[in-house]
């Protein structure tokens, strides 16, 4: 969707790599002009095949007949993996969402952190690029990766949304039971997403005479602490907010969005992040945003004052009472496609940049 921003004559080509065509089909939906599919993993050689290459291997040293993806074929692979199949593409654009694990280790178990920093070792090491999703990743990266070889380039993403016409929102109210006014997190159920500064903050307006409806939509499992949601709650129930939480679990994307667009606000009270897509999505539908006060989210929101200390439940209260009658305050009104044309420009500067590196 963002590259199809961009003149005829600098659009790329590309070529969606997968082993399910259905994957192809749903990129294929953008209306993006220069799209083709393959399947990087090549069909079984027949027997005559295989008797041709048996033989050219003893005469030749090499095969006659190989169906791996040729690099004639393909300039950039991105996001790049290390794996044998696309180890002839000459120039290789990685990505890796964010630093958490280094940060934050104990949300993260021993194997989970080995894995990250035996991929990052071998980018590091590598003289490929990296791309990180805004500027404070850049600088966790700078900080621990010493004398990497690789380069990095920062590139936030912008979001598309699919059209919401003729979902009503009364609709999902129904469908959800809930009522018309309402606060929104919609962030999968993993610790550091920070859920419970919400709920804690919910808990001291309700002690105020304050009215707080919170629904909450997204993945309730997270593997690397199964307990979590069930505390979550536990702390709903013993703190009586059970009559205004609603926790809906992972619902269709567009319903997300819809009932993101009717929000009083959407509340983003992550601990860490390479760059929301809650934010990006609240930005879009220009609805008042309370986000944690942590540097991408400054980034993402610049110039705007809507947050919050993510470790202080008293600060999140106090920002839900203000936006309930300040609510254009806390609203994004920039023109969201500019974003959607500075992202396309900036794929379309590192796959440039990636061809001239693989060229040297």
């Amino acid at each position: 969707h963002a590259l199809n921003t961009l003149p005829a004559n600098e659009k790329p080509q590309l070529v969606v790599l997968s082993t399910n065509s259905a994957d192809f089909e749903m990129v294929e939906k953008t209306g993006y002009p220069y799209l083709r599919y393959q399947n990087p993993i090549p069909e079984n050689p027949n027997f005559v095949e295989i008797v041709i290459n048996k033989l050219c291997r003893f005469f030749l040293n090499r095969n006659l007949i190989d169906k791996r993806i040729s690099c004639k074929q393909i300039d950039v692979l991105f996001p790049a993996r290390f794996d044998d199949w696309y180890s002839r593409i000459p120039a290789k654009v990685f990505w890796f969402a964010d630093f958490q694990h280094i940060v934050y280790p104990k949300f993260f178990s021993v194997q989970d952190i080995e894995d990250r920093n035996l991929f990052l070792n071998a980018v590091a090491s590598s003289r490929n690029i990296l791309i990180v999703s805004s500027q404070p990743a850049q600088n966790d990266w700078e900080r621990i990766a010493g004398t990497a070889t690789c380069t990095t380039q920062v590139m936030p993403f912008a979001v598309w949304h699919p059209s919401l016409e003729g979902l009503q929102i009364a609709d999902l109210l129904q469908k959800f039971s809930l009522p018309a006014e309402y606060l929104i997190v919609s962030n999968q159920f993993w610790q550091h997403k920070n859920h419970l500064i919400v709920l804690q903050a919910s808990q001291l307006l309700k002690k105020k005479g304050i009215s707080c409806t919170l629904v909450f939509t997204g993945k309730q499992e997270d593997y690397r602490n199964p307990q979590y949601f069930t505390e979550l709650k536990r702390y709903v129930r013993e703190s009586g907010l059970t009559n205004s939480v609603y926790f809906l679990g992972l619902i269709d994307r567009k319903e997300q969005l819809k009932l993101m667009k009717h929000a009083q606000a959407v509340i983003q009270p992550s601990l860490f992040e390479g760059w929301s897509t809650v934010i990006e999505d609240a930005k879009l539908l220009q609805v008042p945003v309370l986000a944690s006060d942590i540097p991408v989210h400054r980034e993402q929101l610049p110039e705007m004052h809507c947050f919050f200390n993510p470790l202080k439940a008293e600060d999140l209260a106090e920002k839900i009472e203000t936006l309930t009658q300040h609510a254009a305050a806390y609203r994004y009104t920039s023109t969201y496609q500019n974003s959607v044309v500075a992202f396309a420009e900036n794929i379309r500067r590192i796959i440039t940049l990636a061809i001239e590196k693989s060229k040297c």
